[in-house]
């Protein structure tokens, strides 16, 4: 079975917070549920724009941002570093099934 696909979708939620794990961009930091992208399972940082530099505008302030002057491409692979990833050579569910390939890159895959 090398689909790259899990033959069933874990039930677990580290961090409690109603997001399942292989749902959550942030598995073990709980979601913020503000009402601004609730659905991601990451907190959400609260800022004021007039004070905080955005040099991308990728919604990930400078000083938070590991790649500040390139846009995060937002594809629920470590969207909080602010760097985009390349959906070539990642494996982004890390299941060792490249992503040019992988049926399901976001979930891994589980051998039986």
């Amino acid at each position: 079975d090398e689909d790259g696909c899990p033959d069933f979708i874990s039930q677990t939620d580290s961090d409690y917070d109603g997001v399942l794990d292989v749902f959550d961009g942030c598995k073990y930091a709980k979601e913020t549920y503000n009402n601004f992208e609730d659905e991601d399972g990451c907190p959400d940082l609260i800022y004021d724009k007039r004070y905080a530099a955005d040099s991308d505008n990728d919604g990930i302030i400078d000083n938070l941002d590991n790649c500040p002057n390139v846009a995060e491409n937002y594809n629920r692979f470590l969207d909080e570093d602010g760097c985009p990833d390349d959906p070539i050579l990642s494996d982004f569910d890390q299941d060792g099934i490249s992503n040019a390939v992988d049926l399901c890159p976001l979930v891994s895959e589980t051998y039986n």
